[in-house]
């Protein structure tokens, strides 16, 4: 891209690059290329292995994705006259057409640094607006995920003080608030959480930098699953996503943040998309829907 601009900069008749369909199409997809290039990048550089990661592979890739989604997200929204309502509600679109397809209503909250359901002395004003914003667009058979840090990141790890002692009972009482309005409360169990500054410091032949010893973990896990099958059991409306266990079976004596050789996490408590796939089949089980 860098090198046509400068051919056309200093090109003398500057006409036939610019009236050019090729070029001009490839213009038409620059943002599009911007944006996908370097998650591409990322991915060659964490499984550099991979037929699928070879650079004529990656152009490929990357011209395939910027044609998909300059067709089919940038230039129909480009073309969508938005009124202010549907300015304000574009970061639902996704989340609306998940309705109009399968049903349900997901509701994502945003509460950095902070654990939701709220205890009352974390009530803050920005927390409890949007809760209330979401209890406003809620409807019967819609699904609210709440996800949270249940370990410290220490070495070796312990469980958070409040897991045990007074978020249990604010997370009741919101299952059975969101009971009354028939929504159906999802939480995730914790993954593994590893102790490394950064995941390139994996070592991609040995394993043994970022890997955890599955029985120095799992009683922590165990006591967090033990609770929320607990509650479970009481109401119906709760569903448990297990996520420890799928990232890292029984079977497996030594917990990494690998499959296949691809990465699944962020850092070291953090899925990343690869990892989030892991749990798709198991997330849609658990909202009652058919896993693809």
């Amino acid at each position: 891209m860098v090198a046509l601009t400068i051919a056309v900069i200093v090109s003398p008749d500057r006409s036939p690059l610019l009236e050019n369909p090729l070029a001009g199409y490839i213009g038409k997809l620059s943002y599009s290329l911007y944006l996908w290039h370097w998650p591409l990048l990322v991915f060659m550089a964490l499984a550099p292995d991979a037929a699928w990661t070879s650079p004529v592979s990656l152009v490929v890739l990357l011209l395939a994705t910027s044609m998909i989604s300059y067709h089919f997200v940038e230039r129909p929204l480009r073309m969508t006259s938005w009124s202010d309502r549907r300015r304000s509600d574009l970061g639902y679109g996704l989340l609306a057409k998940l309705r109009e397809e399968i049903g349900p209503g997901f509701h994502l909250v945003e509460t950095v640094g902070q654990y939701f359901s709220p205890a009352p002395h974390m009530q803050t004003e920005s927390r409890m607006v949007l809760l209330e914003e979401m209890k406003q667009r809620i409807a019967p058979g819609d699904i609210v995920f709440l996800g949270r840090i249940f370990l410290t990141r220490e070495d070796p790890p312990r469980t958070l003080s409040d897991v045990a002692f007074s978020w249990p009972g604010d997370l009741e009482n919101f299952i059975v608030d969101m009971q009354a309005s028939k929504v159906t409360v999802m939480v995730a169990d914790p993954p593994p959480l590893y102790q490394f500054p950064d995941i390139r410091a994996w070592d991609r032949e040995t394993g043994l930098c970022c890997g955890i010893r599955r029985k120095d973990i799992s009683p922590l896990i165990s006591d967090v699953e033990d609770m929320l099958d607990t509650l479970a059991a009481q109401h119906g409306n709760l569903r448990v996503l297990t996520v420890f266990d799928r990232l890292c079976p029984a079977s497996q004596k030594i917990c990494t943040p690998t499959e296949n050789r691809i990465f699944t996490m962020h850092d070291r408590d953090h899925l990343n998309l690869h990892g989030a796939n892991l749990l798709k089949d198991d997330f849609l089980k658990a909202t009652g829907m058919k896993p693809s």
